[in-house]
């Protein structure tokens, strides 16, 4: 293993899984797997492209995951299962989770950091994904390739992040829990997350 790596894994060490973290509500909220391929002395991040018959963000960007189903003991289950679901793949180990990440739709979305060791073979569900790629975990964590817009809805600015990859345009929630882990590995000490700064809409 990498220096790169270990520090990477050693950094990651914020929120230990756990079924008594997850005993609130479930109605509104869902989880996502941020899949981690390891590649020689990087990682690898992979992405889904929703499949464009979607009701909802068909042909957008995305991690692989859904709304939490009550059948789920956990929302870490949650991520597990619709990864398996969605890219055929189930990772190897799961790392630990991010932050709730609040959708303007007011979902409350736990990421969880999944690693594999190395590139799985894909079934891609062709109900929900068009298509995948990946983009090196490296480039995902350097901040120039972060573009944040504010954005006026209401009486609220939101922050929406942008990062542009190989003709593919990441932005919206996925690009913002990008934004989180990139917030967590570099050790940088945010404030709050969108929900201690933007109040849900009821």
């Amino acid at each position: 293993m990498s220096h790169y790596q270990q520090h990477i894994l050693s950094r990651y060490c914020l929120s230990p899984i756990s079924i008594a973290d997850h005993q609130a509500d479930f109605d509104h909220q869902a989880a996502v797997l941020i899949p981690l391929i390891k590649n020689g002395d990087d990682y690898d991040v992979l992405f889904t492209i929703r499949a464009a018959h979607l009701r909802h963000h068909g042909g957008q960007i995305s991690f692989p995951g859904g709304r939490h189903d009550h059948s789920d003991p956990t929302l870490c289950h949650t991520a597990v299962r619709e990864c398996i679901e969605e890219i055929g793949a189930k990772p190897d180990y799961v790392l630990g989770s991010l932050p709730r990440y609040i959708s303007n739709s007011g979902f409350e979305i736990t990421p969880f950091l999944g690693v594999f060791e190395q590139f799985p073979t894909l079934k891609l569900s062709p109900d929900e994904v068009d298509s995948s790629f990946s983009v090196p975990l490296s480039f995902l964590l350097d901040a120039r390739h972060h573009v944040c817009l504010p954005i006026q809805k209401g009486h609220r600015i939101l922050d929406v992040y942008w990062i542009a990859w190989n003709g593919h345009y990441i932005w919206g929630v996925t690009a913002g829990i990008i934004h989180t882990l990139y917030s967590h590995i570099k050790g940088i000490n945010v404030s709050s997350e969108r929900a201690a700064r933007y109040p849900l809409q009821r």
